[in-house]
């Protein structure tokens, strides 16, 4: 099966691919690509963001 393009780099497609498939609440990364995706299900948090989110819990 295809995996469909969604981000600049067809080389991070799988990621999201990956993170829908298994229903994750976010995905984490630093790379460039993926954060300006604008990508809304799963949304891509920079790690500084995610632990703020987490340290705010």
């Amino acid at each position: 099966m295809p995996i469909p393009s969604v981000t600049r780099d067809p080389a991070d497609d799988y990621l999201v691919a990956l993170a829908r498939a298994q229903q994750v609440d976010a995905i984490v990364s630093g790379d460039r690509d993926l954060v300006e995706a604008g990508i809304e299900r799963p949304p891509v948090q920079r790690p500084a963001d995610f632990i703020g989110l987490l340290s705010r819990s």
